[in-house]
């Protein structure tokens, strides 16, 4: 992960931000990565409560079933999530970088937040080789997801900035996934509902590029409004999957009703 920054400190043109050095332009990027890591954080306490349990239900003939369950309600939270942050990047940008020149980079959060997302689906999706003792497959794919980010930041930092960095590191991200479910489909076939994933990470992010066009500079009126678009999106996420919803939860939002 540290990669990307490697390039960017060598690769980086000089002026290619106005009154900007290359070490101000390392510095931003830094620190608005750091603001991606709320989606990566909330990853990887997942991960390491999925590791156990799914190793523990491995021989069960349901598995597959209940993986795919799993998958796809951690698409559904980490959609909502990467929501949430992405909306509110100036609220999060305001709180957590008192510098205003770090805030220059919060264009590369709702991007940097989608690239956690995906390597979050292929940390699920990548049960498969650990539970088939197929290891190697893990290297194959890795090797994969370097080989497109080293090539898309070589391409594109000196014309795009430290925006290629955020850009390599999804194109990465989904080219591990893209791999990773081919490969498992043929040795550990998962009835993952790909077309509902895709469904909801595309609805979120029509949500936030739509939102985007909307210029609002004011906190105190866009954070309600922001906040509105996340409530709105969850209310939809209810109506769709009002069957899927355990009764026990559906009878407490009756009883919230």
């Amino acid at each position: 992960l540290m990669t990307d920054r490697m390039f960017l400190k060598y690769l980086l043109p000089e002026n290619f931000y106005p009154n900007r050095t290359s070490a101000d332009a390392l510095s931003i990027y830094g620190q608005c990565y750091k603001l991606s890591m709320l989606v990566q954080l909330a990853i990887q306490s997942f991960k390491f409560a999925a590791d156990p349990f799914f190793f523990s239900n491995a021989q069960d003939k349901n598995a597959p079933a209940l993986m795919a369950l799993v998958m796809k309600w951690f698409v559904i939270v980490c959609a909502v999530l990467w929501l949430v942050v992405s909306l509110n990047n100036d609220l999060i940008g305001f709180l957590f970088l008192r510098n205003k020149i770090y805030r220059e980079g919060l264009e590369v959060v709702p991007i940097l937040s989608l690239a956690n997302l995906f390597i979050g689906i292929y940390y699920n999706l990548a049960f498969w080789f650990k539970l088939t003792d197929k290891t190697n497959y893990g290297i194959l794919i890795s090797g994969i997801g370097t080989i497109v980010t080293v090539a898309l930041n070589i391409l594109l930092i000196p014309k795009m900035g430290y925006m290629a960095c955020a850009y390599a590191f999804l194109a990465s991200s989904v080219a591990m996934c893209i791999v990773c479910y081919l490969l498992g489909e043929k040795h550990y076939p998962v009835p993952y509902q790909v077309t509902s994933a895709l469904g909801y990470i595309v609805s979120a992010g029509l949500v936030i590029y739509l939102s985007s066009l909307v210029k609002i500079s004011n906190l105190w009126v866009s954070v309600p409004y922001h906040l509105a678009l996340c409530l709105l999106y969850g209310f939809g996420i209810l109506l769709v999957e009002r069957d899927s919803i355990p009764l026990r939860i559906r009878q407490k939002i009756k009883v919230l009703n």
